[in-house]
This record gives structure tokens, C-alpha cells and sequence, in this order.
């Protein structure tokens, strides 16, 4: 008989929502500052402004995680490239009651992490092969365990 692991929920981090917030927020300004000069110099017409900044929007919106892994080098891996990787982000995402995103690796010996993506669905997790290479999977296992 399996037990299933229990789900822990996180707590939210306000300074993280804080520095999402002003991030978005310097990039709105940023997006109106274009539109504003757009319309300033008279170079195009309103509509084509408004059909522009839509165009903008949605591609950042949909294919942001793809640009972010493609200007970074990352490679999306699956379990039988990275099987103890694969693991450890399994069980993380059971954990704390996630749908298990998506994998990729940087090459690089700089020890690095991140994740991005719109929403859970959409999450990919990157590491770098140089972090990899210094931590232990014992070691990441005992603190996904504790923590």
C-alpha cells in the first residue's frame, strides 16, 4: 500500500510580488513610451499603434518562456536525458501540489537555476550543467525533503 505525499502549500512572498509588480509595471511604461512616440512623430495612424502594441502583447504573452530559453541556450531535456532531475523537480512539484513543468539545461559551468513560463501549465524549470555538477542528487533530495 503507497502513501501519498502530502501537499504543502506555499506561503506567498511579498517581496517577490512587489518586484513582479514594478517590474511590470516599468515595462508598461516602457510600451507606452513607444506607443507614445508613435503617436507623437505622426509616423502611423492610431490604428495601426493600437494593432501593433496588441501584436507586442501577445507574443510576449505566449511565446515569452520560448524567447527566454532561446536567448539563453537552454535545451529542453526530457526524463530519460535527465533522470535525476526529473526526479527531484517530480517530486517537488507533488510536493507542493503543481503540475510537473517542463525541464532544461544550460551547458554551462556557471551554477545556475531559474524558472519561468506564464503559469503552471506553461512552467519550465532551467539549470545549469555546472550546477548540477556540484550538488549531489542525495543532497538535493534531503533538502526538498526538509524544507
Amino acid at each position: 500500500m503507497e502513501i501519498a505525499p502530502r501537499v504543502r502549500r506555499l506561503g506567498t512572498d511579498t517581496g517577490l510580488t512587489i518586484r513582479m509588480f514594478l517590474t511590470m509595471f516599468l515595462l508598461a511604461l516602457v510600451y507606452l513610451a513607444f506607443i507614445g512616440f508613435l503617436w507623437w512623430t505622426r509616423v502611423v495612424g492610431a490604428g495601426f499603434i493600437i494593432a501593433i502594441a496588441v501584436v507586442l502583447l501577445a507574443i510576449q504573452y505566449y511565446f515569452s518562456d520560448r524567447l527566454i530559453l532561446y536567448s539563453i541556450g537552454a535545451r529542453e531535456v526530457g526524463a530519460t536525458d535527465a533522470p535525476e532531475l526529473h526526479d527531484i523537480v517530480g517530486r517537488l512539484a507533488q510536493l507542493s501540489g503543481l503540475p510537473m513543468p517542463k525541464l532544461a539545461l544550460i551547458d554551462t559551468k556557471t551554477p545556475n537555476a531559474l524558472a519561468t513560463g506564464r503559469d503552471p501549465k506553461h512552467a519550465v524549470v532551467v539549470v545549469t550543467t555546472g550546477l548540477l555538477a556540484q550538488l549531489e542528487p542525495r543532497e538535493v533530495r534531503q533538502c526538498s525533503l526538509t524544507s
